[in-house]
């Protein structure tokens, strides 16, 4: 009986000794080796590999040298370290970014009066720069007042010179710059309009070196005056001398055979078919 009760427990016993050979060969597998145990010189110099900056990670040299004197790394050690560090993310410069993305409408501002910016029945959607722009397939920036110019304010109470600075000056460079006016500078000698204009040309070139620069000429639909025509003279010499573009409306006889088609009742400004003309005309030119 006590053969009976016992061998159960002897049987057991025996299984349990055939299995401890195998725990101890995995534990002793899984145990690292003696030169990977912590503080084993070995480890540390594994562990810092492991912890070492790719050539792709922004690590400074200054965190290198301080990874190296928390290891215990020597003077000689960190400056070592700290040069492998830094010709490892050292790069090259990149390349300069593109002024627009690939395949980007080009953009174009204008500055100008109320033949650029809208007057009357005409919103600023519909005056010629929009127009001409949407002709062209350009994004169009609008800026200026009706009654402005080169040195007349307006009832904006500010010149091109102005309007230039608070509008456009502080925005990224566009593809094209067109500056349209003297029309409201009658009052205003030739030469200060000049000098007022080649002011703007040289002032939009130091911060938009890139930018295609065009002037236009005073807008008149019907019969011009002789002060317009010698403004026109005058910024076409300034656009000659400061090696720009210059536009000039007065070459054409917008009104034709019925002027209210194209010319308001104001006698002034331009119905939507007239804008519609200018329109055409600067799209032509400046495509050209």
């Amino acid at each position: 009986m006590r053969d009976l009760v016992r061998s159960p427990l002897t049987a057991s016993a025996a299984l349990i000794l055939a299995i401890c050979p195998v725990i101890s060969a995995c534990t002793a597998s899984a145990a690292p080796p003696p030169s990977e145990a912590p503080g084993h010189p070995a480890a540390a110099s594994h562990a810092a590999a492991s912890q070492e900056p790719t050539s792709q990670e922004a690590t400074s040299p200054e965190d290198t040298s301080q990874e190296a004197a928390s290891r215990g790394a020597g003077p000689s050690q960190g400056v070592a370290s700290e040069r492998s560090s830094a010709s490892s993310t050292r790069r090259s410069p990149p390349a300069p970014p593109s002024r627009r993305e690939p395949g980007a409408a080009p953009v174009m501002m204008v500055l100008g009066d109320s033949f650029t910016v809208g007057s009357g029945p005409v919103p600023a959607w519909r005056a010629y720069a929009c127009q001409a722009a949407r002709l062209l397939g350009w994004q169009p920036v609008i800026a200026g007042a009706g009654g402005t110019g080169y040195l007349n304010r307006g009832r904006a109470g500010r010149t091109f010179q102005q309007s230039y600075e608070e509008e456009l000056a502080w925005r990224p460079a566009p593809d094209v710059l067109v500056v349209s006016g003297g029309h409201n500078d009658q009052r205003w000698s030739t030469g200060q309009v000049g000098r007022a204009a080649a002011r703007l040309v040289r002032d939009a070139r130091a911060g938009w070196p890139a930018t295609r620069i065009v002037l236009v000429g005073p807008i008149w639909l019907e019969a011009v005056p002789a002060k317009a025509l010698r403004i026109r003279d005058t910024l076409a010499e300034v656009a000659r001398r400061e090696g720009v573009e210059f536009l000039d409306p007065l070459r054409h006889h917008w009104a034709g055979g019925d002027p209210s088609a194209v010319v308001l009742p104001d006698g002034v400004h331009p119905t939507p078919a007239g804008h519609l003309l200018l329109a055409r005309w600067l799209a032509r030119s400046l495509r050209s």
